[in-house]
């Protein structure tokens, strides 16, 4: 069984970003919509149901399932800018941070967390080597034309 994602009948770039809002206000962030579909297929019916999908432009996405049980992420034309922004305060409030409610910028916060806290540690010069001088960006992945 093959599953498939596709946003308004062309495929979804397998590094597209996509966040994930649960109904507890859990945002979750997925570098990639191949980490989005393993994570879909460890989801229940009606978890996949109550989670709200979004671009990181803001975007809703609608969430289908096919006839041969593979899963459709679709563009639904309807913005969901405040709903993610809503989302993005409540985390702050439960976690008692400064609230960021541009996209962009939860991305690259989250992108920067998980670059200082990759492991294995690296000696310095090879870290540089391999992983750069600093974290990714959300822009650097947009020049690549994965987001």
């Amino acid at each position: 069984m093959y599953e498939m994602i596709a946003i308004m009948d062309r495929p979804v770039a397998p590094e597209a970003l996509v966040f994930v809002v649960a109904p507890d206000d859990i945002v979750m962030m997925y570098q990639t919509a191949r980490e989005l579909v393993s994570f879909m297929r460890r989801m229940d019916e009606q978890e996949r149901r109550s989670a709200s999908f979004f671009t990181i432009d803001g975007e809703e996405l609608d969430l289908t399932r096919t006839l041969a049980g593979g899963v459709w992420l679709m563009h639904s034309g309807r913005d969901g800018s405040d709903d993610l922004s809503r989302a993005f305060r409540a985390l702050a409030d439960d976690d008692d941070t400064d609230a960021h409610v541009d996209p962009r910028l939860v991305a690259n916060e989250v992108l920067e967390v998980e670059w200082e806290s990759r492991w294995p540690r690296r000696p310095r010069w090879l870290r540089r080597l391999i992983r750069g001088q600093r974290a990714p960006t959300i822009d650097d992945r947009w020049r690549r034309g994965a987001v």
